[in-house]
């Protein structure tokens, strides 16, 4: 079933910072808080850490202390400008965060997007003032979430296409949780108390067939599996999909939220039955067999990079009020780790009560699993901390910050592991540059010149589709932008539309495509990249049954 998407929901459940239809901002502009840093946009490392600090402003600092640098530009005075949830891209080249510019004309949303030392800054005009962002698995686009006609906007800014800056809106409702698709042209969007599907690029949702249960954001894998809560009649379940087959993984009364390890062989979970948050259990997504991880009430949990820990947020009642303690999960049992502290609030308020979303758009784990950095006070001292999981306690980084995530392994891209490989260059430099993929769609397009299904789809002289091919390719894996400077944003499914594109057509364009990359011969993970991309494209572009 395909339908625009315009939803209101009805269930009392709300989206981060949500509830009462204003949130409260993580940060507002006070320049004496902040941190001595530089502007300068000079060469930094790419390991760093992304805090936002209690003034409102943005800053990238070594997991040291050292070199912190300042991205937020803020204006003259008379103006305030309230900053929220600054995020990484998932290549660890760029960051964004949201404003919300108040002066004397009004009201001024925008995402802003910076490389990580100050360079390249793009500003995305919104109608909604946004409280959460994702980067998509490209690090092309940011998906979007505001407060938006008494509702809740989610919308879509693409990054610095050519002309100005654009973000659309392309949904409404109340909650509204997403994850994006492995290539970046759908998200998989939980919308209120009755919709769950598939949302496209130009606003067009395609319910998925399964009723939501009680649940946050669902997980969308690079593989394809999706991981939501279900129900029938009263009865709910946790699942996994893969393609039309659904498995059941943990029955459940109440609410769960959830967390999927970056290779989606456990899911950690946590059931509010009423009653208030409980421990964390751990499910084997092939088994269906569940652990327990800690009776603890635990306020929040993520995985490392890697999946092989997990680490736990939970109260500590012999720390003092407000006192919390880390314990961390490597598998066979759950440890303490570092001393007691209280967790900053503007990360109970706003990050907490919505973790399973927050944890698909950042990170407080180092890219290797050694250490994580949190913010909190010990003692007299609040700010910033690291902690390596070989110390006894935490070393202090930044006075003043309030929200802090690590960044990720560089050049991540769908269905690659970032950890093993293309840590240094991208997918279109690793296959060989422009020449790989001018070769790629030469091939592809030797196939359609004699398929009877698919030849009647192309203009007479495929020498034009074959450029445009060639640079969309080359662009979307990390190469010149020629694509974007000549044709603007790709719109892909607008572009197809004309044109009748069912599972037979589909199934021939993935034959040839398929058929190319096997000639390339690429290396292994640059050809198991390549054909998740295109096994998901050619999905996404079907338009008839």
């Amino acid at each position: 079933m395909r339908r625009a998407l315009g939803l209101i929901g009805v269930t009392a459940l709300a989206v981060a910072c949500t509830q009462g239809g204003s949130a409260q901002p993580s940060g507002t502009r006070a320049p004496s808080r902040s941190p001595d840093v530089t502007a300068d946009p000079g060469p930094i490392r790419r390991e760093r850490l992304l805090v936002l600090m209690d003034d409102g402003n943005v800053v990238v600092v070594r997991a040291d202390g050292e070199d912190p640098r300042r991205l937020t530009e803020f204006a003259s005075d008379g103006v305030t400008v309230e900053v929220r949830h600054p995020v990484w891209s998932p290549d660890g080249r760029s960051v964004a965060w949201a404003e919300l510019e108040i002066g004397d004309q009004g009201a001024r949303p925008r995402i802003v997007s910076t490389e990580p030392n100050g360079a390249r800054r793009t500003e995305f005009p919104l109608d909604t003032g946004a409280f959460f962002l994702q980067w998509d698995p490209t690090s092309s686009r940011i998906a979007y979430l505001g407060n938006f006609q008494g509702s809740v906007g989610m919308g879509v800014a693409g990054r610095a296409p050519i002309g100005d800056p654009v973000a659309t809106t392309l949904g409404i409702g109340r909650p509204f949780y997403l994850s994006w698709a492995p290539g970046g042209l759908e998200l998989l969007v939980h919308v209120g108390d009755a919709t769950l599907g598939r949302l496209d690029l130009e606003g067009e949702l395609r319910d998925i067939g399964d009723a939501p249960g009680i649940f946050q954001a669902p997980v969308w894998l690079t593989d394809g599996r999706m991981f939501y809560a279900t129900v029938e009649r009263d009865r709910q379940t946790l699942v996994v999909r893969e393609g039309d087959r659904l498995r059941e993984l943990v029955e459940f009364e109440g609410a769960i939220e959830f967390v999927v390890d970056p290779r989606g062989e456990r899911i950690a979970y946590r059931v509010d039955d009423g009653a208030g948050p409980g421990g964390v259990e751990v499910v084997d997504t092939m088994t269906a067999r569940s652990q327990i991880v800690s009776t603890s009430p635990t306020v929040a949990f993520q995985w490392s990079p890697g999946g092989e820990r997990l680490l736990l947020l939970t109260p500590d009642e012999d720390g003092g009020t407000g006192a919390h303690r880390w314990l961390v999960w490597d598998g066979e049992e759950a440890r303490r780790v570092g001393p007691a502290f209280v967790p900053s609030p503007s990360f109970l308020r706003d990050y907490v009560p919505f973790y399973g979303q927050f944890a698909q758009a950042m990170t407080p784990w180092s890219p290797d699993g050694g250490a994580f950095a949190f913010a909190g006070l010990i003692g007299d001292r609040a700010g910033i901390w690291v902690q390596d999981l070989r110390a006894a306690d935490p070393t202090f980084v930044l006075e003043g910050g309030s929200v802090v995530s690590w960044s990720p392994t560089p050049t991540c891209r769908p269905s690659v592991d970032c950890a093993s490989v293309l840590s240094e260059t991208t997918v279109f430099d690793a296959a060989g540059g422009m020449p790989f993929f001018e070769q790629l769609v030469g091939r592809f397009y030797e196939g359609v010149a004699g398929d009877p299904v698919l030849r009647p789809l192309y203009p007479d002289d495929l020498a034009p589709s074959t450029r445009h091919l060639t640079l969309f390719l080359a662009q979307y894996w990390g190469g010149p932008t020629t694509y974007d400077e000549e044709r603007g944003h790709p719109r892909l499914r607008a572009r197809h539309a004309p044109f009748a594109v069912g599972p037979a057509e589909r199934d021939r364009w993935l034959v040839h495509m398929r058929a190319a990359v096997a000639t390339m011969a690429p290396p292994e993970p640059i050809e198991r990249a390549l054909v998740d991309y295109f096994e998901m494209a050619a999905e996404a572009m079907r338009n008839r049954d």
